[in-house]
This record gives C-alpha cells, structure tokens and sequence, in this order.
C-alpha cells in the first residue's frame, strides 16, 4: 500500500490550477511566502494574489487546486518581473 501527501514544500514557480470557486480556470503561480501567506500571480490575468497559507493547504486537501507543474526558468524569471511591477503599481495607489 502506498501513502502519500498532498502537502509539499512550494518552490518558486510552481504552478497550481484551480478546479473551482471564484478563480476557477486561473493558474496561479507560486511567487513567494511571506509570514503566513503565500503570494501567487495568477494567470491569465497576470494579477498578484495573496493567500493565507492554511486557506491554500486546505484547497489543496480538498482538490479545489492541483499542483500542476513547476514552470522553466525563463518562464519564472518573467512571471517574478510581472509580479514584481504589479507590486510597485498597487504602492503608489
């Protein structure tokens, strides 16, 4: 018998799809942890999300995310320059 978790360490751009709610549809990838929350951009939308870290492991329990894959290099690279633009734009408003 073979037993296995859903938890995982995140690592920078991995990718989780998710299944259903409000962000149905949406990729959100995986930017950085910050306190007690991970932060995301998600795509297609390119917008910077922050999730509370027990709200995303109980998603992840209950199949409402799935990781997907953890994106290349030089997909990350783009996506932490998107993310960090997104964050220097909500500063100044």
């Amino acid at each position: 018998m073979r037993f296995f978790s859903t938890k995982k360490n995140l690592r920078f751009g991995d990718s989780y799809a998710v299944q259903t709610g409000d962000f149905a549809g949406q990729l959100f990838i995986f930017i950085k942890k910050t306190d007690d929350v991970y932060e995301f951009i998600a795509s297609p939308l390119m917008e910077n999300r922050k999730v509370p870290i027990e709200k995303f492991d109980f998603a992840l329990e209950e199949g409402i995310i799935e990781y997907v894959k953890r994106l290349p290099r030089y997909v990350r690279n783009i996506t932490r320059i998107k993310f960090e633009e997104n964050a220097k734009e909500s500063s100044f408003t």
